[in-house]
């Protein structure tokens, strides 16, 4: 049984727009933003797993007839999905038995990465964790990346609806954050609060154990990864079993890149593919970890 809530789905045009809708379909597709160019996907398929993720961001405004007609104007990218802007986690085969994803938010991909496909799975771990708690958006994008919204505040809340582990956060104004803390601490999680500077890393109470089913995740470790390496990850993931989840957080860059992508939310595919391609990444600037096996400077996995 899922774990999510189902995502909010956009409501239907009705009225005048929804006939001006229906004769353009009846158009050229060239004509159109129903044009091949459009919809094409390049074999990306909607991921079934992550479908009801209720970190999915919202979807923006449609498009209206007028944006049919004048693409340049619209309010989506041109990454289309069944004549819809395609949104949400997209998956594709890669190279070396790995998978591609892809998370698309109104018509325009804003992040990638591959690894090995697992079935591990957590109320507390999304494909969305990485990229909204740092609104995270590719390079080539530029100016035309949607607004992800405050990734602090984003963070914070995450967090607080026990959907991230922990995370680190530090909003303005002082009493928000004050407020907000209080909110936390009041609800039961964990939170380590500099006033300083104003800024918290906040976790959910209680053991890595307690929260994850470690050995079953070390387990799929091991079928995806080499012999050595899965076993150097098993004997992490075991050795954290008793690490409180916000002491983890606050030492995430200390530990094992498996424990540090664990206690961060992010999925078991982009740390196993950040391993796999250790020797691979060696050869080029540092590259964000979020990418997993993914090689933005050679545009391929190794």
């Amino acid at each position: 049984m899922s774990t999510y809530l189902p995502a909010a789905q956009p409501a239907e045009a009705t009225g005048p727009d929804a006939k001006v809708t229906a004769l353009l379909d009846l158009l050229p597709a060239r004509l159109t933003r129903r044009g091949p160019a459009w919809r094409d996907l390049g074999g990306w398929i909607l991921d079934p797993a992550h479908v009801d993720d209720p970190r999915t961001p919202a979807r923006g405004n449609p498009d209206t007839w007028w944006t049919r007609l004048s693409p340049w104007w619209s309010n989506s990218g041109p990454w289309q999905d069944n004549g819809e802007p395609a949104h949400g986690i997209y998956h594709r085969p890669a190279a070396s038995s790995l998978t591609d994803w892809a998370a698309a938010v109104d018509g325009w991909m804003i992040w990638r990465w591959s690894g090995p496909r697992m079935h591990w799975r957590s109320p507390l771990v999304s494909p969305w964790n990485p990229i909204l708690a740092q609104s995270l958006t590719l390079d080539e994008l530029g100016g035309r990346a949607p607004d992800l919204g405050d990734w602090e505040r984003w963070t914070a809340d995450a967090v607080a609806a026990g959907q991230k582990p922990a995370g680190y956060f530090g909003i303005r104004p002082r009493r928000e954050m004050r407020d907000r803390v209080d909110a936390a601490r009041a609800a039961g999680l964990a939170v380590n609060f500099h006033p300083r500077g104003c800024w918290a890393f906040a976790a959910q109470p209680g053991t890595l154990g307690h929260h994850f089913d470690l050995a079953a995740l070390a387990a799929e470790y091991r079928q995806a990864l080499p012999s050595a390496l899965g076993d150097e990850v098993a004997v992490a993931l075991t050795a954290a079993a008793d690490l409180d989840v916000l002491t983890a957080a606050e030492q995430h860059e200390e530990q094992h890149e498996a424990v540090c992508g664990l206690v961060l939310g992010y999925p078991p595919e982009v740390t196993a593919g950040l391993l796999l391609s250790a020797g691979h990444r060696a050869g080029h600037r540092p590259e964000a970890a979020e990418y997993g096996a993914w090689c933005p400077t050679c545009r391929r996995c190794p």
